[in-house]
């Protein structure tokens, strides 16, 4: 029996971290080889909707909820234990309630929720120990799932974690978790790495260290490492942050590994083994390798030492990814790492990749693009190396210029960390830009200034991403940050898969967007509902309050599913905003436009990282194996008569939220990314101002535009009527057209449909440099409706698309 002193609500100094994952496993417990004696354990739990507490049989305390942990100090002795956690308010057709257990342990061990918790129904005294829980049926069935961690719980500690979430299989009522974990056992070893830093796709050589745990290593056993970074791994379909794989047969080649040193008369052998892994999908999602150090003779004794070189010869091409990548704690051989495919534990060893050098800059106005002439403003500029990423060092002091010779301008800055802002305002109305120059240089996007203060300003955001609390690879705070600022957008919106989401991880989710948005950052509150039957939408939250959930079968979720979009409707509510995307791509469903509804579908998403859903083989197409046939794409709900407007977004599952990478065959090889392979978009929007309910109002209006990630200013009126507008026939219509481009103009096509001719384009120009506005009067058009957009395309391949207009006679 274990003596312990509970105190709620303890601040802890960790060395650990949450972990729970889907993956079977054990409660995992760790203490140094020379202390399993008794010794003070800190725990924190969560649970939604609340729950007490008990180990070893004896309660130690409550929870509350989700959003603040309760913490307990308890002095426990070597042996046996059992945790358990009486959860409450369990609904049939909820998620579940989520239950997250994070903890450190005697000099320096860890404590995590993982696999292997028992799921039973039932209030008898003992059902905590173990067998039957009254008449011995289990109305919790154990789900898995990952999420997001409590809100309370500090993200810089933990970087990202998941928690475990279970699902009723009926009736109303409370339910038990329990787990049993061994406090004398110290975990199979742990791996140590140096440097901890590299340069995203700089050759770095590695020196990694094993220590042997409490057990030691006998002859003819094993420990391993993965080498596949565990937070780019989670048995699913996407591919995984490339580092260069573990290879034994070329000193000389990438990624060869060798042992350096060894204990005295142990010998050793390090091998390599491949294990394939089938994604959620259902094909293979690209598998890891697995560093095994095997005792061929000789033992390993506990805290016994073997040093390994990791790319001796030409080195370790890390990812050209930036950010922090962890390395898996060790385990048996062919039996899954105790923190594999869950979360960064705090003492797994992990590299924090950084951008290489400056080689451009991204300066971009933030705030609106469109102003007053003497009105401030904001320019943030980032420091990008060649793949997008934020640059590691400075460039120099770099001269600030504009096209717009009554500008208001400081004549130079510097850069700190990659990263500055500044103010200018201008003096003449206009297009106008500011260029930054010096070591490496820059340009704006175009700034509409006019003489009198704008009834719009222009705004540019990534509405659709996820991130480890569904199919992605980013945690959420490190995709916020993303977007805040490196990439400088005017709004974003996570919009993880609703079916990953429990009740709680979605209440935090509108929690984390709400905290952190503000007048210049404006940060929606998302999810995505993954039919199977009708297409995929991503639901914005327009009221106070976030909407209710609505979930689908997809991911093979098991509560109250909802897949055909009348049922969708009648559960949505009326403070919601749902946006169909990528309706081309053969990851959503057929649906042939039938289960649109214009009334509250205003906008389109028209491009993301799967790639144009204009029309097939629209450039930038989306991959032939990835396309639906004719039927599914934009120019064909809109010939069939719906009204909607075009938007774009990431749909970023391993890059951030307005991912700077030229596109995703820069950053993944082909073979790995599967279907997405282009850069992520953006959605432009002409507001009134960055508030959220001016943002709905615009998107209502169809008053947006999308492009393939340029920040394009694009403005398309017909007779004095916006993009978007639905206006009567009255004599050919005339159209004012303003295109400023980030690269030069490559053609700039006014494109039509009407009954009689199909889709045309009565006006394409091929304008030199990169602004054009022109008028253009369609003479061909006088007695029948007719649709028309804008398409616009740059030398550098980018693209963007005005929203339609419609003329009815």
């Amino acid at each position: 029996m274990s003596r312990f002193v509970p105190r709620p609500l303890l601040a802890l100094t960790t060395l650990g971290t949450l972990l729970s994952a889907c993956n079977p496993g054990t409660l995992v417990v760790g203490t140094p080889p020379d202390s399993l004696g008794a010794g003070l354990a800190h725990l924190r739990v969560a649970a939604d909707g609340g729950g007490a507490v008990y180990l070893d049989g004896s309660w130690i305390g409550d929870v509350d909820g989700w959003q603040e942990a309760a913490a307990f100090e308890l002095l426990l002795e070597p042996g046996r234990h059992t945790l358990a956690v009486r959860l409450e308010a369990i609904a049939p057709g909820d998620a579940g309630p989520a239950l997250a257990a994070w903890g450190t342990l005697p000099d320096g061990g860890f404590l995590a929720t993982d696999g292997d918790w028992e799921a039973a129904a039932g209030d008898a005294d003992h059902c905590w120990i173990g067998g039957d829980c009254d008449d011995g049926s289990v109305a919790v069935a154990d789900r898995g799932g990952y999420g997001a961690a409590p809100w309370g719980w500090s993200p810089d500690e933990m970087e990202w974690s998941t928690a475990r979430w279970i699902q009723p299989a009926e009736g109303d009522g409370g339910g038990w978790l329990r787990v049993g974990f061994d406090l004398a056992r110290f975990h199979v070893g742990r791996w140590e790495i140096e440097p901890t830093q590299a340069v995203a796709g700089e050759p770095t050589a590695f020196s990694l260290t094993f220590e042997a745990g409490s057990d030691g290593v006998a002859e003819g056993d094993s420990r391993s490492l993965f080498q596949t970074p565990l937070d780019g791994a989670r048995g699913r379909n996407m591919p995984y942050p490339r580092w260069s794989p573990w290879q034994t047969d070329d000193p000389e080649g990438e990624g060869y590994v060798a042992i350096e040193t060894a204990p005295e008369g142990v010998e050793l052998d390090l091998g390599v083994v491949a294990q394939p892994e089938l994604g959620s999908m259902g094909y293979v999602s690209g598998g890891r390798l697995e560093l095994v150090v095997r005792v061929v003779s000789g033992s390993l004794a506990p805290g016994d030492r073997v040093e390994v070189s990791w790319g001796g010869g030409d080195g370790v091409i890390p990812p050209l990814q930036a950010r922090r990548h962890a390395m898996p704690h060790p385990a048996v051989e062919n039996d899954p790492s105790p923190d594999y495919p869950g979360t960064t534990l705090a003492r797994s060893p992990a590299v924090r990749v950084v951008g290489g050098e400056p080689e451009a800059l991204l300066v971009t106005a933030r705030g609106g693009a469109a102003v007053a002439v003497g009105d401030p403003v904001t320019v943030w500029v980032t420091a990008l190396d060649g793949v997008g990423n934020r640059a590691s060092g400075d460039p120099g002091s770099l001269a600030v210029t504009s096209d717009d010779p009554a500008a208001e301008l400081p004549e130079a800055v510097e850069l700190d960390g990659g990263l500055a802002r500044f103010q200018v305002s201008f003096g003449e109305p206009g297009l106008h830009r500011v260029e930054l120059s010096g070591e490496v240089s820059g340009t704006s996007g175009w700034i509409q200034v006019g003489e009198f203060a704008p009834t719009e300003t222009l705004l540019f955001g990534d509405p659709h991403g996820h991130t480890l609390a569904s199919d992605g690879i980013w945690p959420w705070e490190a995709t916020y940050r993303h977007a805040d600022q490196v990439a400088a957008l005017d709004f974003t919106a996570l919009t993880d898969h609703a079916e990953r989401l429990t009740g709680a991880e979605w209440a935090g989710a509108a929690s984390r967007a709400a905290a952190l948005d503000r007048d210049d950052f404006r940060v929606l509150t998302a999810y995505e509902w993954t039919s199977r039957e009708a297409k995929h939408r991503c639901v914005y939250a327009t009221g106070d309050e976030p909407p209710p959930v609505v979930r689908s079968g997809a991911f093979e979720y098991a509560g109250d599913t909802v897949e055909a979009a009348q049922e969708f409707w009648d559960l949505l509510g009326d403070d919601a905003l749902p946006i169909p995307h990528h309706p081309g791509s053969v990851v959503g469903p057929e649906h042939d436009w039938l289960d649109h509804d214009g009334s509250r579908e205003p906008v389109v998403e028209i491009y993301s990282k799967h790639g144009s859903s204009e029309c097939l083989a629209c450039q930038p197409a989306i991959l032939p194996d990835w396309a639906w046939g004719e039927g599914q794409y934009v120019q064909d709900g809109l010939a069939a008569g719906l009204r909607f407007g075009f938007v774009a977004g990431g749909d970023s599952h391993e890059t951030p939220l307005g991912g700077l990478a030229p596109d995703h065959r820069t950053v993944f090889d082909m073979d790995d990314h599967g279907m997405m392979v282009w850069r992520g978009g953006l959605t432009a929007i002409w507001a009134a101002d960055s508030g959220r309910d001016s943002l709905f109002d615009a998107l209502r209006a169809r008053r947006c535009y999308a492009t393939t990630g340029a920040r394009i200013l694009l403005d398309l009126t017909v007779d004095g009527a916006p993009m978007g507008a639905e206006i009567p026939l009255d004599g050919p219509p005339t159209f004012e057209i303003v295109v400023g481009g980030t690269g030069e103009l490559g053609q700039v096509e006014l494109v039509r449909h009407t009954p009689s001719t199909g889709w045309s384009t009565p006006l394409s120009v091929d304008p030199e440099g990169t602004r054009l506005e022109a008028t253009f009067t369609d003479e061909a058009l006088t007695s029948e409706a007719g649709i028309y957009y804008l398409r616009v395309i740059q030398e550098d391949g980018h693209h963007a698309w005005s929203s339609p207009v419609w003329l009815e006679p």
